[in-house]
């Protein structure tokens, strides 16, 4: 959700800030503010709207502040609307205290009436307001970490925060729980923020910050404790990949140049992860052939990669398992046993759902396993083993790559388990596979103009591919805003034929499996009511395509790999329309591309 970036070295600090926030936009927020703390004193601009108004209201300072730290923040409005008044940074009254802050505040209703009780005014309608001033409260001239340790032990909720003392110029202090925090390293000085992408233009070496721990980051050195000033040591990492993940590279929008990349992201996912020579397919072989039963947890997209392990497990192993979301799983939870196993799937490790869920089950005593693109995550650490996924930088918010990547390892990790050696040659053809989808790009935009007005849209498929219908519904949702909705097709005749006529159009997964004909059944129900048909189909069908207003092909494998090619047309396809509407596809409206509060 919101963004948070912090430094401290050698001035100007200003450009850092400003460059961290654009590297944190794909985060989604709806304002944006900074503060720097210089020989001049606090200095701060913020405002609502995109962080090229931010910019413009720094009027050339960028260039010539000489500030040697500074916080900064894109907001993502729980409590208040999205106002300059509500953005971050947000003080105390007597402005020695700049504070900001990604999470929730849950008491912060009975901690403003009681500030405000003993004299606090306060500025904005925001949650985070109410730490400015609980760390005025602490603070009083003394020590900056006490007073941090003391305010956060009367505050319910998540955060990270990086906070500047206007009288302590010489470092920053950031702090955690439950919402992402990183530290960056670097011989000039250093950084803090919410996700490694703020980082990685001036380093891969950081430092990760765990729940109920704070830092104070100095130009020449981080020191860690905890929130009762006990010295603690910060785990160390160096993230593969670099600032290029996070480029357009001559694509038009970072969401089609991720689609592009998932032939070579496949590669990846696959490549020396064959047999038990890989660390992490021996590990999810073990919490797999250990478990009774499996309980799938995820979000969004994640949960449609979730419901695609349920058909592999339940179709290859005989496993028993369950698709949870993960916000139900936390006040509705199953019976979770030590013969359980809980697979959280979670792009980003951050989910704050997820990351409830994965804890609850720790709690009953299921064993857990992760699937994430993230090694650094909450989720990745968790989790009693992690498969990490090597999709790279996602900075589109509609998941694309790391769809078609958790798909990959699912497909890979069950395959070894149910001894499928012959999935591994269908396995590898996949990537050209999926290239050859891509060369039809200009045919699929064509369709896009062709059915983008007057129609809501319907997607359908069986067996393997339901998951299929439902991200591809999702994904014209999210960044076109057009009315879709996915159906398993069996499900028809009990209650989505009665939306079928000339405005309907439905989107038919396909593929020559051993459902064909029953979806082709389903196709004929919404034709003789006058829905028209896109139907994504095996090359060759010729069958289905004469029932079709329009078609796109796709290659042939395996049924239980079907789903790594049938998602790749409709990933465009909702890229076309919505650009041919002009919608901003790498940063929809309201989203944010990783939920992390409640």
């Amino acid at each position: 959700m919101c963004g948070i970036i912090g430094y401290i070295g050698r001035p100007p600090a200003l450009p850092v800030l400003v460059g961290g926030l654009q590297r944190l936009e794909y985060r989604g927020y709806d304002s944006a503010g900074v503060a720097t703390l210089g020989p001049g004193g606090v200095f701060h601009r913020k405002c609502a709207g995109a962080i090229a108004s931010l910019a413009e209201h720094l009027n050339g300072r960028i260039e010539a502040d000489r500030s040697g730290s500074g916080i900064g923040h894109t907001r993502w409005a729980t409590h208040g609307e999205p106002t300059a008044v509500n953005a971050h940074p947000h003080f105390s009254c007597d402005g020695k205290v700049a504070i900001v802050h990604n999470g929730i505040v849950e008491n912060h209703a009975t901690l403003r009436d009681a500030l405000t009780a003993r004299g606090h005014t306060f500025a904005s309608e925001t949650d985070t307001e109410v730490l400015a001033h609980l760390l005025e409260e602490a603070y009083s001239g003394g020590d900056p970490l006490r007073a941090v340790g003391r305010a956060l032990r009367e505050v319910h909720g998540s955060y990270a925060l990086a906070i500047l003392f206007s009288d302590h110029p010489d470092f920053l202090v950031a702090a955690r729980r439950f919402s992402p925090l990183v530290v960056g390293l670097h011989p000039e000085g250093n950084l803090v923020a919410s996700d490694i992408p703020a980082l990685l233009p001036i380093t891969r070496d950081i430092r990760l910050v765990d729940d109920g721990q704070m830092v104070a980051l100095r130009r020449e050195r981080v020191d860690a404790y905890t929130f009762d000033l006990e010295p603690c040591r910060l785990k160390t990492q160096r993230v593969a990949g670099g600032w290029a993940d996070t480029q357009q590279q001559g694509f038009p929008h970072f969401m089609l140049k991720e689609i592009h990349e998932q032939p070579d992201v496949v590669r990846r996912e696959l490549m020396g992860r064959w047999n038990g020579d890989s660390e992490e397919l021996r590990m999810a072989e073990r919490a797999l052939r250990n478990a009774r039963r499996a309980v799938i947890v995820g979000c969004g997209t994640a949960w449609h990669a979730g419901l695609y392990a349920k058909y592999l497990l339940e179709s290859l192993l005989g496993l028993p398992a369950d698709c949870c979301l993960s916000s139900e799983l936390r006040y509705a939870p199953p019976p979770l046993d030590e013969r359980t196993l809980v697979l959280a799937i979670s792009q980003s490790g951050e989910t704050a759902d997820t990351l409830q869920a994965l804890r609850l089950a720790r709690e009953r005593g299921a064993a857990t396993l992760a699937i994430t693109n993230t090694p650094a995550s909450s989720l990745a650490r968790e989790a009693q083993g992690a498969w990490i996924n090597r999709a790279g930088v996602e900075v589109g918010v509609a998941a694309t790559k790391t769809y078609v990547a958790q798909l990959s390892a699912l497909a890979l990790m069950i395959r070894r388990v149910a001894n499928r050696n012959d999935l591994i040659e269908p396995l590898t053809r996949i990537p050209d596979q999926i290239q050859e989808i891509l060369r039809q790009d200009e045919a699929i935009r064509k369709i896009a103009e062709r059915f983008l007005d007057g129609y809501d849209f319907m997607y359908i498929a069986r067996r393997f591919n339901v998951p299929t219908a439902f991200e591809g519904a999702l994904k014209l949702k999210e960044i076109s805003y057009l009315h879709a909705e996915g159906y398993a097709a069996g499900e028809m005749k009990h209650g989505p034929l009665a939306l079928v006529d000339e405005g309907l159009a439905a989107v038919a997964v396909a593929p020559r499996d051993d459902v064909y004909d029953k979806i082709l059944s389903n196709v004929e129900e919404i034709r003789c009511r006058k829905g028209a048909i896109i139907a994504v189909v095996t090359r060759g069908d010729r069958k289905l395509v004469r029932r079709a207003d329009a078609s796109i092909e796709v290659e042939a494998t395996e049924d239980v790999l079907s789903p790594l090619l049938t998602i790749i047309p409709l990933q465009l396809l909702a890229y076309h329309m919505a650009t041919i509407l002009g919608r901003n596809v790498d940063k929809p409206r309201n989203l944010a591309k990783s939920v992390t509060v409640e």
